[in-house]
């Protein structure tokens, strides 16, 4: 756009300007923030805004085209570019995923010698369950039951009497970190 000014002093003398060209300065587009919303327990996550600006300003204080978070919360991301405009994008949700948890825990059961039962675990996990049975008492990982001890249940029996301990470790799919251990099941084996 081409403009003049003309000025009238108190005398009525009027001047007209040299012209002088305004240019309007594209409008800026929003940026967009990329990355995972979900993170695991004691994960975090990586958001990244579109490149191209001279500034990122997160809405957490942070700086930079991208940043690592691990709280959750709501990002925003104000940029800034080379004429000095400034624009802030649209929020991104952040979320963790829930810690894997047992809901029921197996619990010990008394058989008799030669009779099949089963015990079983609750449990929720981002993603699913997976599940590892143990022979022995909680944490010791040193006898995991081979066949059959994948699945929420496990099958229990033996020709012999005693008792027998079992417990299990709960996974998940999309957080293989996430991960609780039961309580000891005592199976009793009796006459």
């Amino acid at each position: 756009t081409t403009v003049t000014v003309t000025a009238t002093n108190a005398n009525g003398c009027s001047k007209t300007s040299d012209a002088f060209t305004t240019t309007e300065r594209p409008a800026m587009t929003k940026p967009v923030i990329t990355g995972a919303s979900s993170y695991c327990p004691g994960g975090s996550v990586t958001l990244t805004a579109t490149a191209g600006f001279t500034s990122y300003l997160w809405s957490n204080g942070m700086t930079g085209s991208s940043i690592t978070v691990s709280s959750p919360g709501n990002y925003t991301v104000t940029v800034t570019n080379a004429n000095g405009c400034s624009i802030a994008s649209d929020a991104k949700s952040v979320t963790p995923y829930a810690a894997t948890a047992i809901t029921t825990q197996p619990a010990s059961i008394t058989i008799r010698r030669n009779v099949a039962a089963s015990i079983s675990v609750v449990a929720t996990a981002a993603g699913s369950p997976t599940y590892q049975w143990y022979r022995g008492s909680s944490g010791d990982i040193s006898n995991p039951v081979t066949s059959g001890g994948t699945s929420a249940s496990l099958s229990v029996g033996t020709s012999q009497k005693g008792t027998y301990r079992y417990w299990v470790r709960v996974g998940s799919t999309t957080c293989p970190t996430s991960t609780v251990n039961s309580i000891t099941a005592v199976v009793t084996v009796t006459n």
